[in-house]
């Protein structure tokens, strides 16, 4: 049967390039065609008397980036997924084409898949399966998912570790790091630190499969009474730390259904669910699935949502999740002094800042940037909802307010907002996310 398995392959899947010093050229070469395709850019615009239109530009890079990104997996797949999700952190074309690498990246050849599983489970690929598709159903940064079925009957999906992934990572993200300064016109400066830290513990996170199947098996259980979402059973006995084996799941990846969706109402219910269970994930479960790339979702033809891939999750504190919600109560009511209590509460700027310090005006617009969609009284365009860009303008004029930053505990629930910003910004969709704050507020603070 391996042979025919083989034969199906068709081997139309890629050797992952390996050796330090392999990935360091492949990036390297990279990185020389978009800053040297930056460059002549940058003269051409100034030279020609035409309105600029930089469209075409960016897609052209970003059509590079893609493909080398896919080849290579980890760090450097990642970090291309991550840009994808941040409608700030690039130009519009530029994160429309990286969204590919969470679609259809490039997949490990047939027989790589077969010696990591067999060595994996000490047993050939026909002993540990009925069926096994050797076309993957899904392609990330650190593994890619296969169809299968059990000798029970069960049908699976397997996911398996690229081979020598984990070991690339600090020498790509190091690579990575040069990348993007070269390609600063493409990625935002001030964001590089903030995506290359996230890249580094969301990849060593995921790396870990026998964890993940442990959260797996937790999620299912705190997604038992939350309607309409739940998350694949895991087959504990069968996973390792490169392999992951769990129930299998039909259904349409979550941008995909938003696409498909018959009309704005309908695109409007399906991610006010999703949004509405991350802020239950964050203000009442306190453990929060903190990979929001639309790959990580399934919508099943009955609308229900399910959540995948947690190999990256993080256990929050309430303490500083009710502090937020506090925070939002005050600026509703525009006592700020209630809301000086609360960073000083919560150690926002850490010793460096006195909240007292700054005025009521000026805590006011940052916390009215910060916060917008759950100050506005009404559904809210979150394609309108230009963060960055304002946020640099305003600490430009006031740098005193580069101490107020948040405690490390926000930094995560944070950072996967931006990524449902992304999506909800690629969709256009309004929501009215003040009402869904409220809710909980009554909830949490009475």
């Amino acid at each position: 049967m391996g042979q025919d398995w083989e034969e199906l392959a068709g081997e139309r899947g890629k050797s992952l390039p390996s050796g330090r010093w392999g990935r360091f050229l492949k990036v390297g070469r990279l990185g020389l065609s978009v800053a040297g395709s930056a460059a002549s850019h940058a003269v051409r615009s100034r030279l020609s008397r035409k309105e600029r239109d930089d469209s075409t530009y960016h897609s052209n890079q970003a059509k590079k980036v893609l493909e080398t990104l896919g080849q290579m997996k980890g760090a450097a797949m990642k970090i291309g997924q991550i840009l994808s999700t941040d409608p700030d952190a690039v130009p519009g074309e530029f994160a429309d084409i990286l969204t590919q690498l969470q679609k259809d990246a490039p997949a490990m050849t047939y027989l790589t898949v077969k010696a990591e599983i067999e060595k994996a489970l000490d047993l050939s690929i026909e002993d540990a399966f009925l069926s096994f598709d050797p076309e993957p159903i899904g392609s990330a940064s650190i593994g890619q998912v296969h169809r299968a079925s059990l000798h029970d009957g069960r049908v699976v999906a397997v996911k398996v570790q690229y081979p020598g992934v984990v070991a690339s990572i600090e020498s790509d993200i190091r690579n990575l790091m040069s990348l993007l300064v070269l390609a600063r016109p493409l990625v935002d400066r001030d964001r590089l630190k903030d995506l290359v830290d996230e890249c580094r513990s969301s990849l060593l996170a995921e790396a870990d499969y026998v964890a993940e199947a442990s959260n797996l098996e937790r999620f299912q259980a705190l997604l038992s009474d939350r309607p309409r979402v739940s998350s694949p059973a895991p087959v504990m006995d069968m996973c390792r730390t490169n392999l992951l084996v769990m129930e299998f799941v039909e259904g349409t990846k979550l941008d995909d259904a938003l696409e498909e969706a018959p009309n704005a109402q309908a695109r409007q219910s399906l991610a006010k669910r999703w949004m509405a269970t991350y802020i239950w994930m964050c203000h009442e479960l306190f453990e929060l699935h903190s990979d929001p790339h639309p790959g990580n979702f399934l919508v099943q033809s009955n609308g229900d949502i399910v959540f995948l891939d947690f190999g990256s999750v993080k256990t929050l504190k309430p303490r500083y999740m009710d502090g937020l919600l506090r925070i939002l109560q005050a600026c509703w009511a525009d006592d700020y002094d209630t809301v000086r209590c609360v960073m000083r509460d919560l150690g926002f700027g850490g010793q460096k800042l006195d909240p007292a310090s700054i005025s009521t005006d000026r805590l006011r617009t940052y916390f009215s940037m910060m916060l917008e969609p759950f100050l506005f009284d009404g559904e809210f365009r979150f394609q309108d909802w230009e963060l960055h860009g304002p946020m640099r303008s305003f600490m430009f004029r006031h740098p005193e307010m580069l101490k107020a930053t948040p405690p490390a505990e926000l930094l995560m629930p944070a950072r996967v907002m931006g990524g449902v910003k992304g999506l909800l910004t690629r969709f256009a969709v309004a929501l009215n996310v003040r009402e869904m704050a409220e809710d909980i507020v009554q909830q949490r603070l009475g």
